[in-house]
Order: structure tokens, then C-alpha cells, then sequence
């Protein structure tokens, strides 16, 4: 299916500034086939556009210091889903506050990128504790990292349990779920599933659809 015949799709980024905004929106669309991008200065709108599967994306990454919140407020009801690039640390949560609690006041859908997790201090579940006070909406993984020496090597799909294992310069490998994540795979989507069951079936059922 060419870009002609599928959808154009808005994906806003935000979060607080040193989260790695930027660095995702330039490895997103280094990632697709077809991509272009602006150069711009960390004060400034930027954008890079890709195409995956047919659809068109266009990812939209305001300034992420709060002196620029206009352009956020201006960018971010045009898109059809924000990201909020947090810090693996949990001592940093609140710095995310201001903009769950924005996208919440909006009724905008988002969804949560934990970045730089090779730096992690403490546990994911630990970091999700630490931001639920900040948004109504249960806040739950879809997926855990699989740990080699000390370094995010992969990742577990929790609603397809699926492993996949990265592969630099390629598509990440399908593998095995590792035997000593089983457990804490079983644990963690039962979570996931309990919380979406009991907030929204709707949601749920689109998960796993």
C-alpha cells in the first residue's frame, strides 16, 4: 500500500527537557524507509516525518522547557497520540507532571516512553509507581526489558507475549521468552490486563485485538 492510499498520522513528543525528546524523534525517523526532518534549534518547533506500513507519520517534538508551553498548547490538540519521554529515574518523575496533567485535562490520547533505560536506577515498576498520583488513568507497562550485562538487550511484549531481542542496523529478533523472565512476565501482564479490565474494556479489547 503506497503513502497515497494509507493515513497521515500526527504523533506529538513531550516531556521535560534532558529526557532525550529529541534523540527519539531523530532515531524514529532515521528507523523508516522513507523519512525527512528539519534541523531546528531546542527552542524551536521540530518535526520529522516516516512512513511505515503504508501509513504516514508525522512526529512533532515542541521545546520541552515549559517557558515555550504555548507551542505545546497549540501542537498538541492536533495530534493523534502524545508520547511523554520520561527519565528512568524515579527521583525525576515529577518532572513529568505538568504534562500528563495536561494531556489529561485535553482527554488526549498518550501513552508513556521510558528513555535512556540502560541508565536506569531502580526497577521500571518502581518509576510507574512513582508517576500514578499524577494521572487519573492507571499508568501500566506494555513492556519489560530484557537485562544482558547491565544493558537493555531486548524486550518483552506483554500483550502479545512476544520477546524480541535488538539487533543493531536491523529488525529486532523474535526469540523465546528468556526462562528467567517467565515469572515476571506472567506477573506483569496480569497487571497490565487487571488494571485495563478494571478501567476501561473497551481499551482492553482493542489491546489485545
Amino acid at each position: 500500500m503506497s503513502v497515497a492510499n494509507g493515513r497521515v498520522r500526527a504523533i506529538g513528543l513531550v516531556g521535560p527537557s534532558g529526557a532525550g525528546k529529541t534523540s527519539l524523534r531523530l532515531a524514529l525517523a532515521a528507523a523508516g524507509p522513507h523519512h525527512s526532518q528539519n534541523s531546528e534549534a531546542s527552542s524551536e518547533l521540530g518535526f520529522s516525518s516516516v512512513t511505515f506500513m503504508g501509513d504516514r507519520y508525522v512526529i512533532v517534538d515542541p521545546p520541552g522547557a515549559m517557558d515555550f508551553a504555548a507551542e505545546m498548547d497549540a501542537a498538541l490538540p492536533a495530534m493523534d497520540m502524545t508520547i511523554v519521554v520520561v527519565d528512568p529515574d524515579p527521583e525525576k518523575a515529577a518532572l513529568a507532571q505538568p504534562y500528563l496533567r495536561q494531556l489529561e485535562s485535553l482527554g488526549a490520547p498518550r501513552a508513556l516512553f521510558v528513555n535512556k533505560i540502560d541508565t536506569a536506577r531502580g526497577r521500571i515498576r518502581d518509576l510507574i509507581e512513582a508517576l500514578q498520583p499524577m494521572s487519573a488513568a492507571p499508568l501500566v507497562a506494555r513492556q519489560i526489558p530484557i537485562w544482558r550485562d547491565e544493558k537493555a538487550a531486548g524486550y518483552v511484549d506483554l500483550a502479545l507475549e512476544r520477546a524480541y531481542l535488538f539487533k543493531p542496523g536491523a529488525a529486532s529478533e523474535r526469540v523465546d521468552i528468556p526462562d528467567d523472565l517467565i515469572e515476571r512476565e506472567h506477573d506483569a501482564r496480569f497487571h497490565m490486563l487487571e488494571q485495563l479490565a478494571d478501567f476501561d474494556d473497551e481499551l482492553l479489547e482493542a489491546l489485545l485485538g
